[in-house]
């Protein structure tokens, strides 16, 4: 069944108009009336709704039923990728909501590609995009929070979670992840170039534990979802279900 997401409020047993975006998504698709579809707003529920009407500027729909859903992890990941090429970076972002994180804090480190003040505003915009189409093929229905991007010493000070890590695949004392029954998470993931030898010790100080993947060296939106990966299947949800 067709899932959207509409950034309205949702009533049972209502009829609503749907925004422009969704109608251009339903022509695409050749919905008809009577066609039946799931809209979302990030309220954590699904809706099914009743195509009422369908042209190709206005779809009206009348909202049957709602359910709560439950497939979001009880683990609590707060992703701080630092910014690289634009495609890898949409990569992160896409990947990471469909593993489920909560918060994505893009960071400006020693090594990253810097983004002019006129490109973030349409940055975050295409990100928020690429976060709800992510949602949407996911079958999320809470939408993870993105905030701007902000410089390293600030995003050491930005997170409290139970856990803090840095990838740091050059760096002595690495560490193993324990298992443990933690409710959040944080994890740092460096540019192309790497953290500096500077910021990971700057890292450690404000408690980030230092952590490899493995003997080979991964690029960076490689490390992101294999970080995010790890840390659903060892304290979150992710992991075989075998019938």
């Amino acid at each position: 069944m067709p899932r959207f997401y509409v950034d309205l409020p949702i009533t049972l047993d209502a009829n609503m108009e749907l925004p422009d975006n969704v109608v251009r998504h339903m022509n695409v698709l050749r919905l008809h009336i009577s066609d039946s579809v799931i809209l979302f707003n990030g309220d954590g529920c699904d809706y099914t709704a009743v195509l009422t009407e369908l042209t190709k500027r206005c779809a009206k729909v009348s909202i049957h039923k709602g359910e709560k859903l439950g497939n979001e992890s009880h683990l609590k990941i707060t992703l701080l990728p630092s910014l690289i090429a634009s495609d890898k970076f949409d990569l992160v972002i896409q990947k990471a909501v469909e593993l489920g994180v909560s918060e994505i804090i893009p960071v400006i480190s020693q090594y990253t590609q810097r983004l002019s003040n006129d490109k973030i505003n349409s940055r975050m915009e295409h990100w928020r995009k690429i976060i709800i189409a992510a949602c949407e093929q996911s079958a999320r229905a809470t939408i993870p929070h993105l905030s701007e991007p902000i410089l390293f010493s600030d995003a050491l000070l930005a997170v409290n979670t139970d856990r803090k890590y840095i990838l740091s695949p050059h760096h002595e004392r690495q560490r193993v992840l324990a298992e443990s029954k933690i409710s959040s998470a944080a994890v740092l993931i460096g540019p192309e170039g790497g953290f500096s030898l500077a910021e990971v010790e700057k890292a450690r100080e404000h408690g980030f534990a230092t952590l490899q993947l493995g003997t080979r060296i991964l690029r960076a939106e490689t490390a992101a979802i294999c970080a995010v990966s790890l840390l659903q299947s060892y304290f979150g949800d992710i992991g075989i279900i075998q019938n």
